[in-house]
């Protein structure tokens, strides 16, 4: 019931932001669902630069943002799929994508999936749970920390789940924010 109240909550005025390590932030991420690894039949890689850019962030925001994408990637992964976490460091901010090879989404899909309580499989049959609100936590809270999301799919040839946030490129830049 909370997962349905938070997103009106989530503003930039309601974030507790702090410099952070978004690579030792997605690192824990992953660790923190190496037991659900174990007890599913996929693998999850975790692609990570030499470098870990820091951000500035609501660490428990950002990490239920990441959490909500990889549980995403598990639910929809086959069996003996691969999910893949990935940070790449750009001239002014961080890029974190999380890849399946799960089902995928339709093109026309695409946009409406960061929707509260959109479903992309909306037939009263569909073989995944859930009521269409972790897609919509992210987005909300990726944006909150001036970032965008986006997805980029094929039906049947799985998903990936991108976003950005701002890096701090100077202790000047963490002053002011």
């Amino acid at each position: 019931i909370s997962d349905i109240v938070v997103p009106q909550r989530i503003e930039k005025s309601n974030l507790s932001l702090q410099a952070l390590s978004i690579g030792d932030l997605l690192q824990a991420a992953v660790s923190g669902h190496q037991l659900t690894e174990h007890s599913h039949d996929f693998s999850m890689v975790y692609n990570r630069p030499d470098s870990s850019p820091m951000v500035l962030a609501d660490q428990e925001r950002l990490t239920q943002a990441v959490d909500n994408l990889i549980n995403n990637a598990i639910k929809f992964s086959p069996e003996g799929g691969t999910i893949v976490v990935g940070l790449q460091e750009l001239d002014f901010e961080v890029q974190v994508e999380v890849s399946d090879q799960g089902i995928g989404v339709e093109k026309d899909k695409q946009e409406r999936i960061f929707d509260r309580f959109f479903q992309a499989d909306g037939s009263p049959t569909r073989s995944y749970g859930g009521i269409g609100i972790g897609l919509a936590i992210v987005k909300r809270i990726v944006e909150a920390h001036g970032g965008r999301i986006w997805v980029e799919s094929e039906p049947n040839e799985g998903s990936s789940f991108f976003f950005t946030l701002p890096k701090i490129v100077s202790a000047a830049q963490v002053m002011i924010d």
